[in-house]
């Protein structure tokens, strides 16, 4: 039961979490026909989210957001930095916005593994 008290273990449980209700949204919402023809003409508030949404998507906002809070955790490894840089790249690996969001993936899982490694000597050089 130690697994359940380590950070890492818990930043990725919250990664699957968010992965997970992303992919609810895709497939529960945005590629659901009945919804978009609902949305021709109508002029409601979640209609109007959903345009929104669509204007998200078209500029990759969740991968050009996802890449400097990836960069951040990469150059200083904290909880801190990776909590956004991993749920918004799950966000953007999902939805749409995978160019930009598989990089800042890659990025968050190095600044992961360097979380809560040990230093040693050739490492406290560089510091």
């Amino acid at each position: 039961m130690k697994i359940l008290h380590d950070p890492r273990f818990r930043l990725l449980a919250a990664t699957a979490a968010v992965t997970l209700a992303a992919l609810a949204f895709r497939y529960g919402v945005l590629e659901d026909e009945t919804r978009q023809f609902a949305c021709q003409g109508v002029d409601t508030l979640s209609c109007r989210a959903l345009g929104l949404f669509g204007v998200l998507v078209w500029h990759k906002a969740f991968g050009w957001a996802a890449l400097p809070f990836a960069v951040l955790a990469w150059l200083w490894p904290r909880r801190a930095a990776l909590i956004p840089a991993l749920a918004l790249s799950a966000l953007g690996l999902v939805l749409y916005n995978a160019d930009q969001a598989s990089v800042a993936a890659v990025l968050s899982i190095v600044a992961l593994a360097r979380l809560n490694a040990p230093i040693t000597q050739a490492t406290a050089s560089t510091l």
